[in-house]
């Protein structure tokens, strides 16, 4: 028996994507390929540290690996630039030349800069007066 639906989708920036698919959506190829939810899955300490170890090989940078949605899903942009800012790194600084210290600052600006968009249900009206999105 076929039942009718409705689907409504605004997308005033057409970044966005809708995939239809059949089966558990958990399983389709677009979800299983997407890396931790920063909000809700973020790893830990040491975690962190072996998936940016996975990643650092070659001439790769800091900035395009947050923005890549199989690393760390949901990010975008001006998230990434949040968290760069807040853990005081380059966008084009190398993976392979972070130390343990900026690991470590990495790790806990993308918890609260994640964490502090969400509780403002990200209007940027309440985001801290500090941040940098105030003045990108």
């Amino acid at each position: 028996k076929s039942q009718a639906c409705q689907l409504a989708y605004c997308d005033a920036r057409r970044f966005g994507r809708i995939k239809l698919v059949e089966g558990d959506p958990a399983e389709s190829e677009a979800v299983t390929k997407l890396g931790f939810d920063p909000l809700l899955e973020m790893p830990d300490l040491e975690g962190f540290s072996q998936l940016l170890a996975k990643k650092s090989k070659g001439a790769a940078r800091l900035k395009p690996l947050l923005l890549d949605q199989s690393f760390c899903a949901g990010v975008g942009n001006w998230v990434a630039d949040e968290v760069l800012w807040h853990s005081r790194l380059h966008p084009e600084q190398l993976l392979s030349a972070l130390q343990p210290e900026h690991i470590k600052a990495l790790h806990t600006a993308l918890q609260q800069v994640v964490q502090t968009a969400v509780a403002a249900k990200a209007d940027s009206s309440k985001f801290p007066r500090d941040w940098m999105f105030h003045v990108r």
